[in-house]
């Protein structure tokens, strides 16, 4: 499966695994969770793997000395081990639920994609996530407050709603679940990874200066990236690395969780309280690490889904340029000129086609080789895009042969003053590894008005108007005429 196609499918995969996760009981969570994850990443055993021993397994019996070996092999992040019943396998293991914690695939026969890695790491906040939910839910008297909520951001992922929307959800949504006006979502700076920015934020608006970008280890959200982890504070006028602007306005206590993107901590989602002896407890501290969850979740798949429309972008440009020169090749030049003979017919206006085919190629080719012939074909490509309008289109059939489209001309003589100067942008050789190569072309010109708008037409006229030059000896240009036609 090709890297852009496996990247959807794995996209496509977590959003379900998410959505059907809230269906399944708590006493069957884990035990479900895993087989389904392992089916989806067509793995033969799966495990939640802890320090002591195996909450959940499929593939392999549990309560067996095997949940030794999965203990073992989990806990150094093995690539490859030999497993009972299995001999060799490629293993893949993620963290879960804290550092001593895990899920682990096994398969015997290929290695686990960049793709089903990323999945498994989905996969993984996915359940954890869940299980942080049922845990806040028992506590909170808000439980049903979360569940919506969470749901909500859930489908809003899901349906990938702008990544902008959904962690400003995301914010204000813990904002009001914990009942406290300031929380921000910091991330990392790419310019400068050892700061942090404001990505969104509630209740920053209250003086100048509180958005502004903190170095990690600073505050509780630079503490928390530093530190990847849950980082509370509750006396936080008292604490050595609270931020000045903010114990200067009576900030009594803050918290902050991680917040991950394809498993690197990038962030933190921080709430922070002025109530004085406010104190977090532990419900809302799982309540902030749900919501911090789903943000990495949401970030994660939107660079998922960044990664395919890139993929799809770059598979849609080389489909219709030529790899060598990068100019449209023919498919593309087709294209446009069909849109071009349209628009000559509806603005009455002029358009040329003009074939060109480079004299000798075939020569340099045998005698200094395909490379050379290569780089001349190139050095020919750049020459004739600096004779051209940016409207104009210059493209490559392949070979030596190039087609070059001219539109909104005033007269036929505007097509052969264009023509002219390609011409003479070959008048001097071309230097290649210290060698002058001289090159030249014989080109052909179709004219394209509201009489002749065909194009297939277009392009075997320009042909036959190009051999018919190459026939008188090349290095020159000629229109179309009607006797050009070859007998049938």
């Amino acid at each position: 499966m090709e890297a852009s196609s496996r990247d959807g499918w794995a996209a496509e995969r977590l959003t379900t695994f998410m959505s059907w996760l809230p269906s399944v009981a708590g006493s069957e969570i884990a035990q479900r969770a895993i087989k389904w994850a392992t089916e989806s990443l067509e793995a033969q055993v799966g495990a939640v793997v802890g320090p002591l021993s195996i909450e959940a397994v499929t593939g392999l019996p549990a309560g067996t000395a095997r949940e030794k070996d999965l203990i073992a092999v989990a806990s150094r992040s093995a690539r490859q081990a030999s497993l009972p019943g299995l001999g060799l396998s490629e293993v893949l293991t993620v963290p879960f639920e804290g550092a001593n914690s895990w899920l682990l695939f096994a398969r015997t026969g290929r290695p686990f994609t960049l793709a089903e890695r990323n999945l498994a790491w989905g996969m993984s906040w996915a359940l954890a996530m869940a299980r942080r939910e049922r845990a806040a839910l028992a506590s909170l008297k808000e439980r049903q407050t979360l569940l919506a909520r969470l749901t909500r951001i859930q489908r809003s992922i899901a349906v990938r709603a702008p990544i902008s929307d959904v962690l400003q959800a995301i914010v204000t949504g813990a904002a009001e679940l914990l009942g406290e006006r300031v929380v921000a979502l910091r991330r990392t700076d790419p310019d400068q990874p050892s700061q942090a920015l404001i990505v969104c934020s509630t209740g920053l608006e209250t003086a100048p200066g509180l958005d502004a970008p903190i170095k990690l280890g600073e505050g509780v959200g630079g503490r928390t990236i530093s530190e990847q982890r849950l980082v509370v504070i509750h006396e936080y006028y008292e604490a050595p690395n609270a931020l000045h602007a903010f114990a200067t306005l009576g900030l009594q206590a803050a918290m902050g969780a991680p917040v991950q993107e394809d498993g690197e901590v990038v962030g933190s989602l921080v709430v922070a309280s002025y109530t004085r002896g406010r104190r977090f407890s532990l419900a809302e501290q799982e309540a902030l690490m749900a919501f911090a969850d789903h943000a990495s979740v949401a970030l994660t798949d939107a660079r998922m889904v960044e990664s395919l429309r890139q993929a799809l972008s770059t598979a849609r440009h080389d489909a219709m340029h030529d790899l060598l020169t990068g100019l449209p090749n023919r498919a593309l030049l087709l294209d446009r000129l069909s849109q071009a003979a349209a628009r000559s017919t509806r603005n009455q206006s002029i358009a040329a086609l003009l074939f060109c085919d480079l004299d000798g190629l075939k020569k340099v080719n045998d005698s200094l080789g395909h490379e050379t012939g290569d780089q001349l074909l190139v050095a020919v490509a750049e020459r004739f895009a600096l004779q051209l309008r940016e409207a104009d289109t210059v493209a490559r059939l392949g070979g030596d042969e190039f087609a070059v489209l001219l539109e909104d001309l005033g007269s036929v003589a505007e097509a052969n003053e264009v023509t002219e100067r390609l011409l003479a942008s070959l008048g001097d050789p071309v230097v290649i590894n210290g060698r002058a190569i001289p090159v030249s072309t014989s080109i052909g010109i179709a004219m394209c008005n509201q009489d002749q708008t065909d194009t297939a037409t277009l392009l075997r006229e320009a042909d036959l108007a190009m051999y018919e030059v190459k026939r008188g000896g090349g290095a020159g240009y000629l229109h179309y005429r009607p006797d050009m036609r070859p007998f049938c």
